[in-house]
């Protein structure tokens, strides 16, 4: 089972365009991480149908440019295997200072991993059971910007169960 993350396309729906054009067949979940869910959400139009499913968050971009009515919900937790994932922007946990706001959020949550986007560069971490105070870790991912890198190419995130483990990968465009 895949994950295909978006985040960040800031108005550019070309380079997602691309990236599931590379798809076989496409992934049962992809996703968008904030500004940008406009574009995604014509993108998913393009491609619903199908068993994939389509879902997006909010982003600080969209809490100006999109009216309320029609703007994604700021957090959601989707669940991908027997796995909770929690898609968020990070603006509002100020993930440019950081990861750590994300860890008593997903210890309350019961959380097993966390993607944002907002930083525009792709990031990994895990952080440990003994850390996060209970029997498993928490897995921290961004895919980066699909459209506009803080640097090098446009990236974007995939994340695979395999036989009951996660597997985290970048691509670029």
């Amino acid at each position: 089972m895949d994950m295909l993350v978006f985040s960040d396309s800031h108005g550019y729906r070309k380079n997602m365009e691309t990236v599931l054009a590379r798809w076989k067949k496409l992934p049962e979940f992809v996703v968008h991480l904030g500004d940008g869910c406009e574009e995604f959400e014509a993108l998913a139009e393009a491609y619903r149908g199908g068993t994939t499913v389509f879902a997006s968050v909010a982003g600080n971009f969209e809490d100006y440019s999109v009216p309320s009515a029609l703007r994604p919900p700021a957090f959601r937790v989707v669940t991908f295997g027997k796995y909770r994932v929690f898609l968020c922007h990070g603006h509002r946990f100020g993930v440019k200072s950081g990861t750590e706001p994300f860890l008593p959020y997903a210890r309350d949550n019961d959380l097993d991993v966390v993607l944002y986007g907002h930083t525009h560069i792709p990031y990994e971490e895990t952080v440990s059971a003994p850390e996060m105070g209970r029997d498993r870790p928490l897995k921290i991912f961004c895919p980066g910007s699909i459209s506009l890198p803080a640097s090098g190419s446009p990236s974007f995130g995939v994340v695979t169960e395999k036989n009951g483990v996660l597997l985290f990968s970048h691509g670029t465009v």
